[in-house]
């Protein structure tokens, strides 16, 4: 019996822009990759804030063009959220003055809108590294979670716990000693 392929899940892109026109814009770009993505449309503060508390996301794609809604108040609301989320804004060429305000601002990257073939592998590394950034998060809390435990057996033990090393020229250190010492 041959094993299937796991099938692949879509990416799921959160798209800030003023209308639906440019959503229509990019999804030639991720159909001719092979890219399965669902994109969602967010053009207010508001409806930012709504769908990032709907669904998870994997990135968030912001088009210039939103009066209400600028890259640095994107960024503050996905912050807020509690999210990690990389923010990439497609922008057109002759906006290159906004460019270096949105880098500041905590965007990921700035892809030109003439230039779209660049913004996959953003994308893709983008989200790659957001996952990286999650699993070092948990395994710090894990980490954490264990040393506290340690901490709690070592100090409910009577007597003293500790741990001495002897180094290469013969002088004793001690690595570790409970609080019962």
């Amino acid at each position: 019996m041959v094993a299937s392929p796991t099938p692949r899940q879509p990416l799921q892109l959160l798209l800030i822009a003023a209308s639906d026109e440019v959503t229509a814009h990019l999804l030639p770009v991720f159909a001719e990759a092979d890219k399965d993505c669902e994109f969602s449309r967010a053009g207010t503060p508001a409806g930012l804030r709504n769908a990032l508390s709907e669904q998870p996301w994997d990135a968030v794609l912001y088009v210039p063009g939103v009066s209400s809604l600028s890259v640095q108040a994107a960024v503050r609301q996905i912050d807020e959220a509690g999210l990690d989320l990389p923010l990439i804004v497609v922008a057109r060429p002759s906006d290159e003055r906004g460019t270096q305000p949105a880098m500041k601002a905590g965007a990921r990257d700035v892809i030109d809108a003439d230039r779209l073939e660049r913004l996959i592998p953003a994308v893709e590394r983008e989200v790659r590294e957001a996952r990286h950034r999650a699993d070092h998060r948990a395994a710090l809390e894990m980490l954490n979670e264990s040393q506290a435990r340690f901490d709690a057996l070592a100090s409910n033990l009577p007597g003293m716990l500790f741990q001495l090393r002897r180094d290469a020229e013969g002088v004793f250190r001690f690595l570790f000693v409970s609080e019962g010492c």
